[in-house]
This record gives C-alpha cells, structure tokens and sequence, in this order.
C-alpha cells in the first residue's frame, strides 16, 4: 500500500505532498487525516494522511525508491477529507505548500506525541464529511445592525446542524453572541488566543456535531465541521478576513466558499459596506442578494453637517475645533448627552522633529516615525515600540522639540482650552479595560477602537474631527476602508443624533455619496477610478517581498528577482511588474523588507512565473496592503 502524506515540517512551496509506502504490519490501521511518522531527509517528521492508494500500479512512482512510514502518532484520524482538500485546494490558490496549513492548524502539541485510540460512536461515519447538497453563495446588505441582527438570529433558530458566524476581530465573539441573545451555553467560541486544551475540546465538539452554533474568527474556518450548513463572514469587507502578516496568507472569504465547494452548504457574504470585489461581481453576474443598496436610513441622514474646514483658516482657527462644532458640544452638554469626536490618530500628533536640524525621531526596529506620547513619551504604534524623548537633539545636541500632524491628544489639549471645565475621556487602543457604555464623561475623544466601546444611546453629538485623515494614505483600498468607518460611525447612531462631519474636501465623492444616502455614487466612482489605474476587481494582484536584517542584501535580492522576471515579460501585456520598492516602515521584526507588485488579468499567468521566485521569498496572492 502506498500513501500520499502532507508533512508538518515546513516544505518547499512545490512540496504539498509525499508518497510512503506503509509496511504490512500497519496497513488494516491507515486512515485518511492520521498523523503518522515519516522518514524526511536525515531525521523523523510527522505528516497528515491525505490519499490512501490502494492500487499502487496506479501510482507513477517506483515503489523500489519510496521510504516507508516508521509508525503512527495518532491512532485516529485528527483532520477530515474535507479539511484536506481545502488545505490542498487554498496552497494551490496561494502558491505555498500545505505544509503551513497543517501545521497552522494542528489541534493540540501532537507532532511526535502519540494520542490514544477514540472509541466515540459514529466517528468514522462522522468523519467521511457528509455532504450537504445545497451549494449556494449569497450576499446580505444591511442598512443597520438592528436589521443585520434580526437577520442572523432567524438564521441561528431555523439552523437545525451547524452553524459558523465568522468576525473580523476576537472581542467582536461576544458582541455578536450578546447582538443574537445567544447565551454562553448556546455557541461555542473559536480563535487563535485559544490555550491548546480550550482548542482540542472545540475540535472534538465539532467532530462530534453536537454544538450547533460557532463564533470566530478567521481562523475557524479550518475546523473539522461534520455537519456545516452555513458560514456568514459578517462585515466581509474588513481587511482583518484575511491573514496578511503572516503564513500561511490566505482570506477566509475564499476559504469559505472553496469549502462549500467540497463539502456543500451556503455562504452568506454579509456587510454595510460590502467590499469592491464583491459588490462588483454580485453587480456583474446578478448574484443573489438580500438587503437594499442603502446605508443609511433617511432620519440619520436628515442630521448629517458638512464643516468646511477652509472656512476656519480664513477666520484663524488652526484647532480643528470648529465654531459650529464648539456651539453643537455646548448645546449637547445642556442637553446632558455625550459627544463623540472621533480622530483617527493617536498621541499628539503624526510626528516629532527637531526645530533646529529637522531631525525625525525613527523607531529602531520598524523605521516608522515616533509620535509623542503623554510624559514625554515616544511611542511607534506600528510596533509598539517605546522611548523615553532625550533632553537633547541625537542630531545637533538642540534642546527644542516640536511636534506636527494632529493627533488624538492635541486635539484634547485645544478642546481644554476653549471648554476648561468639561470632563474628557480618551479612549484609543492604550485603553485595554472599558466596559460597553460604562464612560460618563460628558466629551469622548476617540479612534477607530472607541466604536464598540460607546453607548449610542446616550450620545447626542458625534464629529468626525478630519474626516481626511482617512483617505489620505497610499493603500489602494483606502478610499473603501475610509467609506467603510465612516459609515459605521454614522449607522450606530439613532435617530436624533447630530453628526458633523470636519473636512478640507466637502466636493469628495465619500462624502458626497454618504450625504447623499447614495452608495452608488461611491461604487461607482471608485470602480471608475481602480479600472483606471489597474487595481481589483478588474486585476489580479500578487506581492512578493523578500525580507534580510541588511537593507543592502535585502534590495540586491529583490532587484536581481526583479531583473529575471522582467526579461520574461519582455513582450507579455497580461502582466504588470512593478520595480522592487521598500516598504513604508522599512522593517519588520527588525528585518528589511522590499516589495515587487505584479498586476495579472488572470492568476494562471503567474503558474509559469512562480518557479523564479526563490524559496525563502513570500507570496502574497490578492494581496490587501502593498505599502506593507
């Protein structure tokens, strides 16, 4: 008998699969999905069963120069069909082997540990993954997370097998579950900060088929469900579904519907805001869609203020606080309501510099710029790096500082000095324990991490300080996140809520469009503009980077890869290749990284490309970020 293994030892990328032969005494014993050991080169390995072939003359391998396996480490099988398939299925998509996908998701500490024999009834029924014969992908736009509620609890009750609500971040599990009224005993949580005990008796519970409803993260979608009858990726459009920092870098959205192809059942793509690629081909292949193409219903709308900020610098005010926003905060503290401002930098501002030399204080690990803190601090929010500012210049020796940019506590500093005796409450990411609702403050000042953190309830005011802060970056998808937020911001509000939004810009089409209570206007344009300048959902996108503690090695590396791959394309028009750029923060874990871009009019095109690419590079296949 001749077995196909994956190896959980990190393999070449062309390496998925190794074939074993399986000596007599063990063959009654091979089950697809057992860890069993490996001879791998000089030492012993563990490897995943993927394909038992029972008629080796079917196999174009001579048996006489196979190896065979040394024994079993786990009696039973620890991964389903189906979950081999998908691991096969995504490296294939992603250009990695699915060495990464079984390590990455190997249940407990069982890489040379043997596990003892379970005797659960139905097991082995259980784990051939019956399939279920729905296929279908659909899509639900929801104007408000009332609607978008009512929606998934009728979901959760009709659900009579299993059931995966997939999040974008951990902390939104609970909210999800309390948003649903599921209690704890009624769902079960699944994510990566899970302790190895926590995960194995999850694995079991979905073996089993006994828990009905899953929330999680990402990573849950490669849990052995036996009975999965619908995946909803709520919020599809957060850049934070797919893993991009890391290996193996793959999006559970593709993920999801790859295994509803293998196994069967029903994915639901859901959001407020759903993303380009999505609203593009639902619109393209009239896919079928619940929910309207509006955001935002019409009495918010009927609230919403436009602030010319040009018109404060003509009357000389440089504080961002407006004189319509400083009357609407007063009005608001008399109504005893809360405000919201919402600023989407932290510290006190974008930079710290030197007034004498210029002198740019650069965090050493990342190459980002350091952002003065309180107690002069200095702080890189990329790495979380921390300084203590020096009394004098590293540069010149000058003793003057100044800081420039707006930041979350300059802001704070302008509203003490026009509104002295309020009570203000800050609330970014440095803010680890705040209950939902708990703050009295009269003023909250916040970022992107304050909007799960507020009773809308009791908010009266909400302001966006400078709503171009948040497009004003070099990201391709920076006008869809940007969308994305403010819509958020403005939909958790009820009815009588005043928003102000504070802008250079009151002619962009973001916020045109939000005004307007007109999606289309935003959809349209920014499709109209990434078909201009070549980006998804017209292209296909794939970033290799190579990463080296010496910047010089690092971009020797990337221009020689560069070099060769250009003179393949010398004549080819489907592909675009971008020259190796370093990245905006420079490093990485203390390494350097340089970027190249191809732009494809399809991913095959990259099959005959990807053998030039070295082993130690990485491949990041619909790629998110480019500047990173």
């Amino acid at each position: 008998m001749l077995i196909d293994v994956i190896p959980t030892k990190k393999m070449p990328r062309q390496l998925s699969v190794l074939t074993y032969k399986v000596p007599a005494d063990l063959a009654h014993k091979i089950k697809v999905g057992q860890l069993v050991k490996i001879p791998l080169r000089n030492s012993i390995a563990a490897g995943v069963v993927s394909k038992i072939n029972l008629n080796s003359e079917k196999v174009n391998l001579n048996p006489q120069y196979l190896k065979s396996i040394i024994g079993l480490v786990s009696f039973e099988a620890l991964f389903t069909e189906n979950q081999i398939k998908l691991f096969l299925e995504l490296a294939k998509y992603c250009f990695i082997s699915a060495s990464l996908f079984v390590r990455h998701n190997l249940p407990s500490d069982t890489k040379m540990r043997e596990i003892k024999k379970q005797t659960d009834r139905g097991l082995k029924e259980r784990l051939t993954d019956k399939k279920i014969k729905k296929i279908k992908l659909a899509y639900f736009w929801w104007k408000n997370y009332g609607e978008r509620n009512k929606y998934y609890q009728r979901l959760a009750q009709k659900n009579k097998k299993q059931l995966l609500i997939i999040v974008p971040r951990v902390y939104q599990i609970y909210t999800m579950a309390e948003n649903i009224r599921l209690q704890s005993r009624q769902y079960s949580q699944i994510h990566g900060k899970l302790k190895q005990p926590e995960k194995l008796k999850l694995w079991n519970e979905c073996l089993s088929g006994n828990a009905k409803i899953f929330i999680g993260t990402r990573s849950a979608i490669f849990y052995p469900f036996t009975q999965l009858e619908t995946i909803i990726i709520d919020e599809e459009d957060s850049i934070n579904h797919k893993q991009y920092d890391m290996n193996p870098r793959y999006d559970v959205r593709l993920a999801a519907q790859k295994l509803v192809d293998i196994a069967g059942g029903k994915v639901v793509l859901s959001s407020q805001t759903p993303s380009m690629e999505n609203y593009y081909k639902s619109q393209k292949h009239n896919l079928p869609r619940q929910g309207k193409e509006e955001s935002i219903s019409a009495k918010t709308q009927k609230n919403i203020i436009i602030q010319d900020l040009n018109n404060e610098l003509t009357k000389k005010n440089y504080s961002f606080i407006s004189e319509k926003l400083e009357v609407e905060i007063k009005k608001t503290i008399q109504n005893k309501k809360q405000t919201f401002l919402f600023i989407n930098k932290k510290g006190e501002s974008t930079n710290t510099i030197c007034k004498d030399c210029h002198y740019t204080f650069i965090c050493t690990e990342c190459g980002m710029p350091l952002i003065k803190y309180k107690n002069d601090k200095l702080i890189c929010y990329h790495c979380n790096n921390k300084n203590e500012l020096p009394p004098f210049c590293p540069k010149c020796q000058g003793p003057n500082f100044k800081s420039s940019g707006l930041g979350i506590e300059k802001i704070e500093k302008n509203l003490k000095k026009i509104l002295p005796d309020i009570k203000i409450t800050k609330i970014d990411k440095t803010v680890q324990k705040l209950p939902i609702g708990s703050c009295e403050s009269s003023v909250i000042l916040g970022t992107e991490f304050a909007l799960d953190k507020i009773d809308w309830q009791k908010t009266g005011l909400i302001a966006i300080i400078n709503a171009d802060q948040l497009w004003q970056h070099s990201e391709f998808n920076t006008n869809a996140i940007a969308y994305a937020l403010l819509t958020k911001i403005l939909t958790s509000t009820h009815e009588n809520t005043k928003v102000i939004i504070q802008t250079f810009t009151p002619n962009n089409f973001i916020i045109k469009s939000i005004y307007q209570k007109n999606p289309k206007i935003f959809y349209s344009e920014e499709l109209n503009l990434r078909k201009n300048f070549g980006y998804p959902p017209f292209v296909s996108l794939i970033k290799l980077s190579i990463l080296n503690k010496s910047e010089k090695k690092a971009a020797d590396n990337a221009n020689k890869v560069y070099s060769k791959i250009k003179t393949i394309l010398a004549n080819n028009k489907k592909i675009s290749l971008s020259s190796p750029m370093p990245i905006t923060r420079k490093k990485i874990r203390g390494k350097y990284k340089f970027n190249i871009i191809l732009k494809l009019e399809k991913l095959e095109n990259f099959n005959s490309l990807v053998k030039y690419v070295p082993n130690d590079w990485l491949i990041d296949v619909d790629a998110k970020t480019l500047s990173d």
